[in-house]
């Protein structure tokens, strides 16, 4: 049996522990934020309680959600979460997507509103993940589903164009490209290549639009080819692209 949690306040204590007494696996979905963040804390600390005094042991994994990757503070916290809870994050996660809210307002799945978008692109790689953990068996039924949830990835899965980033800047020493596409992370994934003073990086990208900028030398800076650009919450501007 598996649960999905919300952080609970204290008055609500007793309801948590008989639903972590019922089950045997529970899943968290906890935000990016300060407060969702001490109550996943307060959360843990009830499962291991259970575990102790009542001698249930239940496993749980954390599932970050509703992440908003045009927020630095956003990055912070989803760094404390990676400290803390290492072991038990799941890989995937589930971004602030405006067509998920849309398609909860028509009363349809998010596959049959616009499979996609980020957000059905984030269910899948959700789906798949509990579906194929490792060191987890699957029961009999589980492994129809999985057989099930393969055809329909196989089938339906957005088609990838590739995207070659570019810059001329011979006098930088290190190039970045960050964006929407890959959690605004600048790390070796997204190192761009040097030729001749211009740094390039091809990436493969799914249907949608995306923000990014390029980090040169440290310094985040917008596509000066690009003339596509929005203005940032830091007052600073995103170029960005529709594939």
């Amino acid at each position: 049996m598996i649960i999905f949690l919300i952080d609970c306040p204290p008055n609500l204590g007793i309801l948590t522990i008989n639903a972590i007494r019922a089950s045997n696996e529970i899943i968290i979905p906890v935000e990016a934020s300060r407060f969702s963040l001490e109550g996943l804390n307060q959360l843990v600390e009830i499962i291991k309680l259970v575990k102790d005094r009542l001698d249930h042991n239940v496993e749980h994994k954390i599932l970050v959600t509703n992440f908003d990757s045009r927020l630095r503070h956003s990055f912070k916290i989803l760094d404390e979460i990676r400290n803390n809870f290492k072991k038990r994050l799941f890989s995937t996660i589930v971004h602030v997507n405006v067509k998920l809210k849309e398609a909860q307002s028509e009363g349809v799945h998010i596959f049959s509103y616009d499979k996609y978008c980020r957000g059905a692109k984030d269910y899948f790689s959700m789906s798949r993940e509990i579906i194929t953990q490792e060191n987890a068996p699957l029961a009999p039924d589980m492994q129809t589903f999985d057989k099930r949830m393969d055809a329909i990835l196989k089938k339906e899965l957005p088609r990838l164009t590739e995207v070659v980033f570019s810059i001329h800047s011979p006098e930088v020493k290190e190039a970045y490209v960050a964006g929407e596409f890959n959690n605004w992370q600048a790390d070796e994934n997204s190192r761009m290549e040097c030729n001749e003073g211009t740094w390039r990086k091809s990436l493969n990208l799914t249907p949608g639009r995306y923000r990014y900028r390029f980090v040169v030398d440290g310094k985040w800076i917008e596509d000066g080819q690009n003339p596509n650009k929005e203005l940032n919450p830091y007052g600073e501007l995103d170029s960005y692209i529709e594939v």
